[in-house]
């Protein structure tokens, strides 16, 4: 099945919705015109298969489908951008407007950890944990394709790599946890402004890019 907006019916059977960014119409559902934070579309482009976001000195693009969802699963197979300050995300977001009251859950890659992946949510705008958790992937990411998700249930959260849960949040033993309706975005941005969680970027070293080979959604029944 090729992408297309989630109807009743879909959610109902379960059937995936599956972006391989082998038409241009895959790329043309990830142009949200409601979301705010949907920057810089111009830096997202298809080539020989894959939705490859491209990060310069003056913006990096935040995308993805219109759809909302309350419970289901997003996976992408996908390479990162590299060196210090860029900063690679698969993630879920409430709403359509600026931070503020915002669920969100994320997978964020740093290019000075380049063989880790960080875990992170926020609750109605506030984060749902202190720090970010690591996670070790045994390879740089930026060098190689690996299948990352997540598993967004009405009880629990959990992040995923090749197909292995990695880490799970459960409604029951967290202090905060996200309930709000879901849109999953993929952005690749410069994080030099954030103290040093992300590292500094060298102007000299862009463009960066991602490279999204393909992107699965699927609903719960």
């Amino acid at each position: 099945m090729y992408a297309t907006n989630l109807t009743a019916e879909q959610s109902a059977s379960c059937s995936p919705i599956i972006y391989n960014f082998d038409r241009s119409e895959d790329l043309a559902e990830f142009v949200d015109p409601s979301f705010e934070n949907n920057f810089c579309q111009e830096n997202a482009f298809l080539d020989q298969g894959n939705l490859v976001l491209r990060l310069t000195s003056r913006c990096g693009p935040s995308i993805g489908p219109s759809f909302e969802y309350r419970t289901g699963k997003v996976e992408a197979r996908l390479r990162t951008g590299s060196t210090s300050g860029v900063v690679t995300s698969l993630y879920l977001r409430s709403g359509t407007g600026p931070d503020g009251s915002q669920d969100e859950v994320d997978i964020e890659f740093v290019g000075q950890d380049p063989n880790q992946f960080q875990s992170f949510y926020w609750v109605d705008g506030k984060r749902g944990q202190n720090d970010p958790i690591y996670h070790d992937t045994g390879s740089d990411t930026s060098e190689n394709y690996r299948v990352y998700g997540i598993d967004y249930q009405a009880d629990e959260v959990s992040w995923l790599l090749d197909g292995q849960v990695i880490r799970t949040l459960r409604r029951e033993d967290a202090n905060m946890f996200p309930t709000q309706s879901m849109r999953f975005k993929i952005t690749i941005w410069d994080g030099s402004d954030y103290d040093n969680w992300a590292g500094k970027s060298n102007p000299s070293n862009f463009p960066q890019y991602a490279y999204f080979d393909w992107i699965k959604f699927t609903p719960s029944c």
